[in-house]
């Protein structure tokens, strides 16, 4: 856990459960874990509460039914064909249908970065053909081990998660003609999840990573859409809305955690980019769905 998770968990954001899996609060001592989505909801009404995961990465995938999930306050649709990704410490919660058909695979988040991803926020894909495939592939290794397990369920896994990735930038600009510029971006998402709270330059991010700020804003414009800011932008807004949503600080306390010296200009940044002041954004979790 690193520091930034261990502030956000301090600074009264108790009332979130976090779980191993969830409802349990024990370490499950395995390095994959793998449930029917069925298994696990039906116990609970197919309602999964509100919780996050301290060290665990969950993959959903819905094969059938239907579900509305609420990721880190924002909330939508899933149907047979979707597929969910919950990196650690995002809040989220769910509400299945009767007949859901799917499958949930649990692993630790350090694993997946050793592989050589990092997902700092939830992604939600439709019609991911290729990564359901994999991830048959990677249960049929699980349920029996052959020789030399480990590398190959590590060539799946590595398989499995850039299939997502490249899924999720697909389902962001389909004509993406850069992914040869795949490393270089994700190189520096790793580097703004590490950052952003304490550094916020472009130019010096850049500088990191041995490219020119035009070089950099070229590639986050072709993966993305948007600038290289842009990414650094979209970061801390998702986590003042995680602030914001799920703790009682004071928005001055929680422009304080991100790095903002003046409440009012983290207030004017939470308008530009969340379209809502951080008391309506703070009045917003009074209004999420409940069955």
């Amino acid at each position: 856990m690193d520091q930034s998770d261990k502030k956000l968990d301090d600074l009264n954001m108790s009332h979130i459960p976090t779980y191993t899996l969830y409802g349990e609060l024990t370490d499950p001592h395995e390095l994959l874990h793998w449930e029917t989505i069925q298994a696990r909801s039906r116990l609970h009404g197919f309602h999964i509460d509100k919780h996050r995961h301290e060290q665990l990465l969950q993959v959903l995938v819905i094969d059938g039914g239907t579900a509305t999930a609420v990721l880190d306050g924002v909330q939508v649709s899933l149907h047979s064909g979707d597929l969910v990704l919950i990196p650690t410490m995002v809040v989220h919660e769910y509400w299945f249908s009767e007949d859901v058909d799917g499958l949930v695979l649990t692993l630790f988040e350090t694993d997946i970065r050793a592989l050589g991803f990092a997902f700092d926020q939830a992604l939600v894909i439709h019609g991911v053909v290729d990564a359901r495939s994999l991830v048959d592939q990677v249960l049929g290794e699980l349920r029996s081990p052959g020789a030399k397990h480990e590398l190959v369920q590590n060539a799946l896994l590595t398989l499995l998660f850039a299939a997502i990735e490249r899924a999720s930038a697909a389902s962001i600009q389909s004509d993406n003609p850069l992914q040869r510029n795949q490393l270089l971006f994700d190189r520096f998402r790793g580097m703004v999840e590490q950052t952003y709270r304490s550094s916020r330059s472009v130019s010096v991010l850049a500088q990191q990573l041995g490219v020119s700020h035009t070089h950099l804003n070229r590639v986050c414009h072709a993966m993305l859409g948007g600038s290289a800011q842009s990414v650094i932008n979209r970061r801390l807004a998702t986590e003042a809305r995680r602030y914001l949503m799920f703790s009682d600080l004071s928005v001055k306390l929680v422009a304080s955690e991100l790095g903002f010296d003046d409440p009012a200009y983290f207030a004017r940044f939470v308008t530009r980019h969340l379209g809502k002041s951080p008391l309506q954004v703070r009045a917003d979790r009074q209004n999420i769905i409940r069955r």
